[in-house]
């Protein structure tokens, strides 16, 4: 008979991304299940204990037994305790992260086929009765107009959401029945409301998309041969050809363009009241409005080519920050040292109370103690 710890392992299988772990990972982790079936067990109990809570106080009281447990994992994660000043806008953080991530791969929510998705959202209206390109999604006709032109726009849209896609960190595939999840499904809408913006503003969409290729293109040879690049100074030669790329293809975006754009799609966003929080964050973590603002005005307000420096090797250092008042509280510390530290730690800590969370939220959901129904209102973007 399996120890019971071994159930939340077999939890991580209701989530898209889902890797199964080799022997070997399996008992290196050993401790870390073991732990957190203790933490597990006593939100249970706890819970079983305490009448008349809320969803969201029961939402509340679960995620911060799972953080308090995660502070034990390293040596570091204490700077985030209830003791520290930074422990407010780490937890919120933190807990929306967590939320929105189970939302997103969670398989407990049925996604759309990027057929299905097409259908409902494309330009070309193929569910509108009596359009050029109509047809019954349920009963087609298989040589009707609509459902072969249909077909060579979900091949289009299936090679170009994987291009993006393979260039992120973390490329989660999910299944051709569920290729859109429900969290993402206003987001991606948005490329047919291109076709309405003028014509600065889809250049200016198209030249963002573009900026980073040649320097992702030269990071990938790196780390495909980081041993060899080396030698012959062919590596280096082909970084500074990206650069001057990059600075070239960002010399022609106009700042002006680049805000019309922002509100255009913040306009869009606004009108999904139900994954708004999701969104707002996607859109800053994609565009970074209110970190590149912030430094604008930063670097306006600079004395001296010095300070100038200061806060860009800042901004780099921030660039995996996405949350205001986190990118605020970490650039407040005097040295660049010191801010690339909590930026670094802050991103192996949600890593871990995400992965924690995700595990025992799905056993509660499945038992109807929390539904986990509302993390994506607007006022659950705290940060």
């Amino acid at each position: 008979m399996e120890p019971s710890w071994h159930r939340l392992i077999e939890r991580a299988k209701n989530f898209h991304g889902y890797v199964e772990l080799s022997q070997e990972q399996a008992e290196e982790m050993e401790p870390f299940y073991k732990g957190l079936y203790a933490i597990y067990e006593h939100i249970i109990a706890e819970i079983d204990i305490i009448q008349e809570l809320s969803y969201d106080q029961l939402l509340r009281l679960v995620f911060t037994k799972i953080y308090h447990n995660a502070i034990l994992e390293n040596d570091n994660f204490p700077i985030f305790d209830e003791i520290s000043p930074l422990y407010e806008n780490v937890f919120d953080a933190c807990f929306f992260t967590t939320l929105c991530m189970f939302i997103q791969d969670t398989k407990r929510i049925e996604g759309l086929s990027l057929r299905e998705f097409i259908y409902k959202h494309s330009s070309n209206k193929y569910n509108f009765i009596n359009t050029e390109y109509y047809f019954n999604y349920d009963h087609p006709e298989k040589d009707s107009l609509g459902f072969d032109h249909i077909k060579r726009e979900e091949t289009t849209l299936r090679k170009m959401r994987h291009r993006l896609l393979s260039t992120r960190p973390v490329y989660v595939k999910r299944t051709e029945w569920s290729a859109m999840s429900k969290s993402s499904e206003h987001e991606w809408a948005f490329s047919y409301v291109l076709a309405n913006l003028d014509e600065d503003l889809l250049d200016t969409y198209k030249g963002i998309g573009n900026l980073n290729n040649d320097i992702i293109t030269a990071i990938h040879e790196f780390k495909k041969a980081p041993k060899d690049v080396d030698e012959d100074g062919s590596y280096n030669n082909k970084l500074e050809y990206a650069y001057k790329k990059f600075s070239s293809k960002l010399k022609k975006i106009k700042y002006e363009n680049l805000l019309r754009l922002q509100k255009e799609i913040l306009s869009c966003i606004r009108k999904n009241e139900t994954y708004y929080g999701i969104n707002i964050y996607r859109f800053e973590r994609a565009l970074r409005l209110h970190n590149i603002t912030s430094e604008v005005n930063s670097l306006l307000d600079c004395k001296n080519e010095k300070e100038e420096v200061h806060i860009l090797e800042k901004s780099i250092a921030l660039n995996s920050i996405h949350f205001p008042k986190l990118y605020q509280d970490f650039a407040a510390f005097g040295e660049l040292a010191d801010t690339a530290f909590c930026a670094n730690l802050f991103n192996s800590f949600i890593k871990t109370i995400v992965f924690s969370s995700r595990l025992i939220l799905d056993d509660l959901v499945e038992k109807g103690y929390s539904p986990v129904s509302r993390p994506f209102c607007a006022n659950c973007f705290a940060n």
